[in-house]
C-alpha cells in the first residue's frame, strides 16, 4: 500500500511524465501574444490542458523583418500526443507578425516552467473587452495562418516524397546497370571459356595431325624398305639361276 506522501509523489511524477510527453515549447512569441491567443491558435491541433508564458530565457527574439526585439516563450501542454504532433507541424508559422518556433519540450524544459504561474503575462489587462465580431475575425485570421502552416508542411512533405522517389529511380537505374554489367561480364567469361575450349580443340587436332603424319611417314618408310629388300632378293635369285 502507498502512503499519502508516496501517492502524492507518484501523482506528481505521472503528471510530469504526461506533461513531457504531450508538451511543446513555443519560442519567439511577440509580447502582444496572450494566453488566449495561444489557446485559440493551438486549439486547432487538439485539446489543451495548460499554457504557461514567460519571457524568453537567455535569448531574444526577432520580428518578421528579422530585427531583434523582446520575445516571450510558452509551454503548451496538450491532452494527448496526437495533438502535440500536429502542433509540431506549426513550426515557422507566423503569429502576431512573428515567425514562431515550435519544438518538442524536454523534461528539463517542462521542469523549468514548474514555478511559472498559469496566468496571462501579456500586457493587455487594460484592453477594451473584445467584441464577438472582433473575436470572430481574430479566430478567422488564426485559422487561416494555421491552414497556411499545415499547407507548408504538406508541401515540404510532398517535395521530400518527390525527391525520395527520384532517389529510388536513381537507385533502380544503378541496380539495373549493375545487373547488366554482371550479365555482360558473365557473357564475356562464357566467350572466354568458349575461346579457350576452341583453342584446346585446335591444339589437340594439331597434335593428332602431327601424329598422323608421323605414322604415314613410318608406313611409307616401311613400304620402301620392303620394296628394296624384295628387289635385292630377286637379284640374288636371278644370279643363282645364271650360274646354274
Amino acid at each position: 500500500m502507498f502512503t499519502v506522501l508516496e501517492r502524492a509523489s507518484r501523482t506528481v511524477l505521472e503528471e510530469m511524465s504526461d506533461a513531457t510527453n504531450n508538451a511543446v515549447l513555443v519560442r519567439n512569441l511577440s509580447p502582444e501574444v496572450t494566453k488566449q491567443t495561444l489557446l485559440d491558435f493551438f486549439s486547432f491541433c487538439g485539446e489543451i490542458s495548460a499554457v504557461k508564458i514567460r519571457p524568453s530565457v537567455g535569448e531574444g527574439g526577432s520580428s518578421s523583418s528579422g530585427s531583434p526585439t523582446e520575445a516571450m516563450e510558452a509551454l503548451v501542454i496538450f491532452e494527448n500526443q496526437s495533438a502535440k504532433k500536429t502542433a509540431l507541424v506549426l513550426d515557422s508559422a507566423t503569429l502576431k507578425k512573428r515567425k514562431i518556433s515550435v519544438m518538442d519540450a524536454t523534461e528539463e524544459l517542462v521542469s523549468s516552467f514548474k514555478d511559472v504561474r498559469e496566468v496571462d503575462l501579456a500586457r493587455d489587462s487594460t484592453d477594451v473587452p473584445e467584441t464577438a465580431t472582433a473575436r470572430q475575425e481574430r479566430l478567422q485570421g488564426l485559422r487561416e495562418e494555421f491552414d497556411r502552416a499545415i499547407k507548408r508542411a504538406s508541401d515540404k512533405l510532398s517535395d521530400f516524397n518527390e525527391k525520395h522517389r527520384i532517389t529510388e529511380k536513381v537507385q533502380e537505374f544503378g541496380d539495373l546497370t549493375k545487373r547488366k554489367t554482371q550479365e555482360i561480364n558473365e557473357q564475356y567469361r562464357l566467350t572466354e571459356r568458349a575461346r579457350e575450349g576452341w583453342q584446346t580443340v585446335r591444339e589437340k587436332t594439331r597434335e593428332l595431325d602431327e601424329r598422323l603424319h608421323l605414322s604415314e611417314s613410318a608406313r611409307d618408310g616401311w613400304r620402301s624398305l620392303k620394296a628394296s629388300v624384295s628387289k635385292i632378293m630377286q637379284k640374288d635369285r636371278g644370279g643363282e639361276v645364271d650360274k646354274a
